[in-house]
């Protein structure tokens, strides 16, 4: 008895090497730095920046978009750990 192939799993497979846009927001790390970083660990990706929007288009395949939220997630907790200066420069008395 023959059985009919299916090519459902090689589908499947083939859709998540596909790449697709995924726009990532960032909120208190510099944009253009964590694209510059993105750019060089990811470089099979493409990486573009909007400072105004603080946002991040990302066009790559599912596991690299898992690696590079990951990556981003990482960059904004330093950033957000980061001192901020006050706008004069001086610091503050305590």
């Amino acid at each position: 008895m023959c059985r009919p192939v299916t090519a459902e799993p090689v589908r499947q497979e083939q859709r998540k090497k596909e790449p697709y846009l995924e726009v990532y927001r960032v909120n208190s790390s510099d944009t253009m730095e964590v694209t510059k970083t993105l750019n060089v660990l990811f470089p099979g990706t493409v990486v573009n920046e909007d400072g105004r929007s603080r946002r991040i288009p990302v066009m790559a395949s599912k596991s690299e978009h898992e690696e590079v939220s990951r990556m981003i997630r990482k960059l904004e907790d330093r950033g957000a750990q980061r001192p901020r200066s006050s706008p004069s420069g001086r610091i503050p008395p305590p």
